[in-house]
């Protein structure tokens, strides 16, 4: 289980599927994916010229506002709740230090599991006691979740060379990246704005940063966002909005959305893993930028859901799958568990970012 362990996360320098658009010369064989994804950059920037030309010379705007207006509204509240959180996650850091001071194990397992929770549940309280707009919980719940699992991460993975470190009466060296010399701010900051939510003591991170890679990806974000904005308003929220005026029934409601939101929902999945968490990853050196795998090829939901983002799965192979095989778990059991634990993290997220769908439209 060990070398398993070791090979599923040693942290290799793989580009995107989708990065051969950008990094490979269009007569290489290389640029296996450029015909799709040329595709789909021809039907965004259409579909959003024709939509917005058709809104133009019928509604007088090419874009309905109301998205927008909800977007701005009460956005420095979110923001300082965001900031709060942001600066809450470093109680993962005070606690390792207190271990430092000989902090007993047992209090400092306590510790983390209450100031997780506490982190996680107070987040829901504020959400739900808000009546704030549909993006700003899915920001502040996807916020609440991500601190929670690298919070995770790192405390579990600093007691558990914690607890090696004083069993084998280990000696302190002066290698930075060994416990318990890798307790420091600067590497605590480091994984926190590193797209990855299993900590390790050393990233080793490249020193290349492609400009042209970072505008790509910027610029390819924008149509995306803007062509999901115009899924959003002239579809599902017009939809909703006729379903609750009584113009159209349930049935009809659950047809028309058939098309609309799984379109919505790849579109969120390229966004957030083909183009902003490579970005990040450029930005900030780290060397793995495959975040995906070929989930266009799946044949089951689960294969569906494992392919479409590595992040969450490599989280929950190493924090749940390995620690029940510790605990004498067959291996099909405990990914049964972790699957089912996904599953309801993603459930929450869904009631957290419909719970105001009706103030929404």
């Amino acid at each position: 289980m060990k070398e398993l362990k070791q090979k599923s996360f040693e942290l290799v320098e793989r580009p995107s599927l989708m990065d051969s658009f950008i990094t490979a010369p269009w007569t290489s064989n290389e640029a296996n994916f450029k015909g799709f994804y040329m595709l789909l950059i021809y039907l965004v920037i259409i579909g959003i010229g024709i939509e917005a030309l058709c809104d133009s010379y019928y509604k007088g705007e090419a874009f309905d506002p109301i998205l927008l207006r909800g977007l701005i509204s009460r956005i420095q509240d979110v923001m300082f709740l965001w900031l709060r959180l942001c600066l809450y996650s470093l109680t993962a850091f005070v606690l390792q230090k207190l271990l430092l001071w000989d902090l007993p194990l047992s209090l400092g397992r306590l510790l983390q599991f209450a100031s997780q929770l506490f982190l996680f549940l107070a987040t829901m309280l504020v959400i739900f006691r808000n009546n704030w707009f549909i993006s700003h919980n899915i920001l502040l719940g996807m916020t609440a979740c991500v601190l929670f699992f690298k919070m995770h991460s790192y405390s579990s993975v600093n007691i558990t060379l914690r607890e090696n470190f004083l069993n084998n009466g280990s000696k302190v060296t002066k290698e930075p990246t060994v416990y318990p010399n890798n307790v420091t701010l600067m590497n605590f900051m480091q994984y926190m704005v590193l797209p990855t939510l299993v900590y390790q003591t050393n990233y080793k991170l490249v020193k290349r940063r492609r400009v042209s890679y970072l505008l790509i990806k910027t610029v390819l974000f924008a149509f995306a966002f803007v062509k999901g904005y115009q899924i959003v308003t002239k579809y599902i929220m017009a939809y909703v909005r006729e379903y609750k005026q009584g113009t159209i029934t349930f049935f009809e409601l659950y047809l028309r959305e058939m098309i609309p939101l799984p379109i919505l929902i790849l579109l969120l999945i390229v966004m957030i893993f083909d183009f902003f968490c490579t970005f990040v990853a450029e930005l900030t050196g780290y060397p793995d930028h495959q975040f995906y795998e070929d989930y266009w090829n799946a044949t089951t939901m689960s294969e569906f859901l494992s392919k479409m983002n590595c992040i969450l799965p490599n989280f929950f192979r190493y924090h749940i799958v390995y620690k029940l095989i510790q605990y004498n778990m067959n291996l099909e059991r405990a990914r049964i568990v972790a699957f089912a634990f996904s599953t309801l993290v993603l459930e929450l997220l869904f009631v957290i970012a419909l719970m105001i769908v009706g103030v929404c439209v």
